[in-house]
């Protein structure tokens, strides 16, 4: 069947903080293209490329993404660094690191996708980044989207082992 006027015959899909591709395989499964893939860590960036080409992946710092490379897509995925919130990290609430979700949200700026999903740890949701992430929700950048949030556990949905996830959609 032929695409209707006005609408791609396929969705796109931009995977932040990409990883090797866990999120982007689950939406290239269910027909999304790839549209941009931002990773700093070359090694996860070269894995990501060998399993979904790398004609559109970005390694390198996210605050260093040229504006022109973000072009409008369906969705926006990603999940921002968690180190300085994770029990298995630093914990350290002045890590830098833990601002990079303003990089995502410039993304979205750009991107103005139709859905967007953030992926953390649990405790995420319970840090002053998270507050100010909300107030982008309330009243800021966000606030033309729909958001709901939740702490989920990954062992729900599937997945072999108990991991509780802030998820943001």
């Amino acid at each position: 069947m032929a695409p209707s006027s006005g609408t791609r015959s396929s969705l796109s899909v931009i995977d932040l903080f990409a990883g090797c591709g866990g999120l982007t395989v689950g939406f290239s499964d269910a027909g999304f293209t790839p549209a941009l893939a931002v990773e700093y860590d070359l090694p996860a960036a070269a894995t990501y490329a060998a399993n979904f080409g790398e004609d559109h992946v970005w390694w390198g710092d996210i605050a260093d993404l040229p504006d022109d490379r973000i072009d409008e897509v369906d969705v926006v995925v990603g999940g921002p660094p968690c180190q300085g919130f994770s029990n298995l990290g630093t914990r350290d609430p002045s890590d830098p690191r833990n601002r990079l979700w303003r990089e995502y949200v410039r993304v979205l700026k750009r991107a103005r996708p139709r859905v967007f999903v953030i992926e953390n740890v649990d405790r995420f949701a319970t840090s002053a980044e998270f507050v100010l992430l909300r107030e982008e929700v309330e009243c800021g950048e966000l606030r033309d989207y729909d958001v709901a949030w939740d702490i989920l556990n990954a062992a729900d949905y599937g997945v072999p082992q108990r991991r509780r996830r802030t998820i943001l959609i």
